[in-house]
């Protein structure tokens, strides 16, 4: 290989040197590295950093990793607002109510607020709702003060619900029905029977 460099270089100098002379025939898939939703996942951490993402877990799946640092610039753009809390929140699968003092009555202290979380599709555990008070502090409004701050879950899914009733010497089974079911609280099942003149009211259960 043709080199300028002197003839008394060591094994490392000419390495590099031959190394450096073909740089350009490297393949730097730029416009990938700066896309959240096709930069190799190993590489991701340094984008979410070169986009200022102020609230990074490795817990995360690669699916919130990747909608956090999506929505960065948007955030940082409406940073102090109710839309950047929104778009914050929702990057990481939560829904929110907001709801400030003036919108409701009597009017709370001046300046307080009260948040209602829906987190989709997730448990709700003490690290999720420390990673969700550290977003919401990262993106309200500095003169704003958090009152009041409410998690809960939503779950989505099929219900089954079936019945058997037993009256003397015949036990009726009704096949079970399934039901499309979203809950964001305690779920509540119940049962009436009616035989012939009395009615039997089953307590709710929370399950």
């Amino acid at each position: 290989m043709a080199t300028l460099l002197p003839p008394h270089l060591g094994e490392m100098e000419r390495g590099l040197d031959d190394a450096l002379s073909r740089i350009e025939d490297v393949d730097i898939p730029i416009a990938t590295l700066w896309d959240p939703w096709a930069c190799p996942l190993a590489a991701l951490p340094f984008l979410a950093w070169a986009l200022s993402v102020d609230v990074w877990r490795t817990h995360w799946s690669e699916q919130k990793k990747r909608q956090v640092v999506a929505a960065s610039l948007d955030v940082h753009r409406e940073k102090g607002t109710r839309p950047a809390i929104e778009q914050a929140l929702s990057a990481v699968n939560v829904d929110i109510e907001l709801t400030e003092w003036w919108e409701v009555e009597p009017r709370r202290e001046r300046g307080t607020f009260r948040l209602r979380a829906i987190v989709r599709d997730e448990g709700v555990t003490e690290a999720m709702q420390d990673d969700l008070l550290a977003i919401l502090n990262n993106t309200k409004p500095l003169t704003r003060v958090l009152e009041q701050f409410d998690v809960l879950g939503e779950v989505r899914g099929s219900a089954y619900v079936g019945a058997a009733v037993y009256d003397g010497d015949i036990t009726m089974v009704y096949p079970p029905t399934i039901e499309d079911a979203t809950s964001t609280g305690p779920l509540y099942i119940g049962a009436v029977t009616d035989i012939f003149d009395v009615t039997t009211v089953y307590p709710w259960q929370e399950i």
